[in-house]
């Protein structure tokens, strides 16, 4: 059984549902059994947790598949994250936030070390090793070196040690959290499943189209439609 999460903050796009209807009715095709889960006005992390935690109630789901709110996945790409055989199966896709070759981030070995989870099929046995929270946004990294080889991004990174400061109320020096404003699950949860002895692999061949919001639609406002655009 797969699980189909779709996380979203309070804004899914129709194209993201309509990739997701199609990819659901090209696995009951092929006789494979899928669920929908959906989170709805939840901050990051809380809207990926709040997923997989609603699938695994159903103890026959062993693979989670994450379309992301503002992704489209082509029907014959989502059905081979969803049947690939690999622990971490990943497709790639163009990102707003510099990254112009996609969001896909290897080291100079040419190993993926993290990248996003807007098109990604995970293994429920890699998320039962990590466990719970299976994302969190309380652990920062610093990206320390990033350049391009090989028509790659490849990069370096360091995770951040928590500042310390002296506590009156506890009478001693004490660890403050500082976590991510928004953002930085994904190279959190990569970075543990790699140190847990787990791989990420990208199918290049398939290509997912991410989204982005540039206003929404209001009263007097073209007539109420929001404009979105393919980044």
């Amino acid at each position: 059984m797969i699980g189909v999460c779709v996380p979203s903050r309070g804004l899914v796009f129709s194209k993201t549902m309509e990739s997701v209807v199609s990819g659901m009715s090209e696995l009951g095709k092929l006789g494979i059994a899928c669920r929908l889960f959906m989170s709805h006005d939840l901050p990051i992390p809380d809207s990926h947790n709040y997923c997989v935690e609603r699938a695994f109630q159903d103890p026959s789901i062993d693979k989670i598949l994450f379309i992301e709110e503002d992704n489209y996945v082509f029907p014959d790409a989502f059905v081979a994250l969803a049947t690939s055989p690999y622990d971490i199966a990943t497709l790639n896709y163009n990102d707003k936030n510099g990254f112009p070759k996609g969001i896909i981030h290897y080291n100079e070995r040419g190993e993926i070390i993290w990248c996003g989870l807007g098109a990604t099929c995970i293994k429920r046995e890699v998320f039962e090793k990590l466990g719970k929270p299976y994302f969190r946004t309380d652990t920062r990294y610093k990206i320390t070196k990033k350049y391009e080889q090989d028509g790659k991004t490849v990069s370096e990174y360091e995770k951040i040690e928590n500042r310390k400061e002296w506590s009156e109320e506890d009478l001693k020096v004490v660890e403050i959290k500082d976590p991510y404003k928004y953002g930085g699950l994904d190279i959190d949860f990569y970075t543990r499943a790699r140190e847990n002895g787990y791989s990420i692999t990208l199918l290049p061949e398939y290509k997912a189209h991410h989204f982005e919001l540039i206003q929404l639609g209001e009263k007097h406002t073209n007539n109420g439609q929001h404009e979105i655009r393919q980044v």
